[in-house]
């Protein structure tokens, strides 16, 4: 038994009230499968047809090509739309290298573009690259008794997939993977960096913040968390870091103090629980403190560390 199927067989047998869970299944008509010569089969479908909502779903544990899966979803778009409450869903284990789990992430991005309602999310987040090794070569009986807690990964694909709330022009998510996060963190900074952005912004007490190794940029947490997505999918556009690809200073504000559901409490949370970043006070590494006093230096008119001190998220690394 392979991890993926011993996935395949929990997520059926612990699905919640409501939903029913299948594997294997084609996303295809056999008509297109003849046309198209592939036959993608999801490894996961989540149903809830009270919802009207189907989560096809994609376990990737250590793969070289993260990525393949995405595309025969993005074909089978083109020649066959996906419905409305239809969501594609790559769950990637921590075995991926952080290069090739990005070029998933960012093949999410360009399957949105098309139209597609499409995340990345963690799989077992709190699992070592080299453990998920292990246990994806163990024999069927020591599989089972490693008691692999099934339950927060189904909850993961629901709830990430589920918008937190809908407005005229947008629908806001939780972030649904590192990359996303990290994009929010430059985008704050980028923002920020503007005259109109730093007067958007004011000044606000932060207890919160995430770090992004990658860019050594920190941001606080409630604006890297979410993500907001346009109802109509801008195609056209020219992708870049500066598209608005993630959380912008503007839709912040406009929604913050406003919106009850977009909180800081469930921002947190979602990082920690969802996502598996790792909670630590910034003075327990002399390093670290440098590291984010420097940067808090440069927006010290913007940013009012709380009374209770400043707390880091950090992504776990492999």
């Amino acid at each position: 038994m392979t991890l993926t199927s011993f996935l395949q067989q929990s997520f059926a047998a612990k699905a919640p009230i409501g939903w029913k869970s299948s594997y294997e299944v084609p996303l295809l008509s056999k008509e297109l499968e003849r046309r198209l010569g592939f036959s993608p089969r999801a490894d996961v479908l989540l149903e809830n047809s009270a919802l009207d909502r189907r989560i096809w779903i994609e376990f990737e544990i250590s793969r070289a090509d993260p990525a393949a899966n995405h595309m025969k979803f993005a074909v089978g778009h083109l020649f066959s739309p996906q419905p409305l409450g239809d969501v594609f869903v790559s769950m990637v284990s921590r075995h991926v290298a952080a290069g090739r789990m990005n070029l998933g992430a960012t093949a999410v991005i360009l399957m949105r573009r098309l139209g597609m309602q499409a995340f990345q999310i963690p799989l077992f987040p709190g699992i070592k690259g080299s453990d998920i090794k292990e246990l994806n070569h163990l024999p069927q009986l020591q599989l089972v008794h490693q008691n692999l807690d099934i339950g927060p990964e189904i909850e993961r694909a629901i709830v990430i997939t589920e918008p937190v709330f809908t407005d005229r022009a947008h629908r806001l998510f939780f972030a649904s993977n590192v990359l996303e996060v990290s994009l929010n963190v430059i985008n704050w900074n980028q923002g920020v960096a503007t005259v109109d952005g730093a007067h958007a912004w004011g000044k606000r007490t932060v207890t919160y913040f995430v770090y992004d190794p990658r860019s050594d940029l920190f941001a606080p947490s409630k604006f890297c968390a979410f993500l907001p997505m346009p109802k109509v999918a801008e195609s056209s556009a020219v992708i870049s870091l500066n598209t608005g690809i993630g959380m912008t200073i503007d839709y912040y504000c406009s929604i913050d103090q406003i919106e009850p559901r977009f909180d800081g409490g469930a921002a947190k949370r979602h990082l920690l629980d969802r996502l598996g970043y790792q909670l630590i006070e910034h003075n327990t590494s002399p390093g670290f403190q440098t590291r984010f006093e420097h940067w808090l230096a440069a927006w010290k008119q913007l940013i009012r560390v709380h009374p209770r001190g400043a707390h880091i998220l950090l992504p776990r690394t492999n």
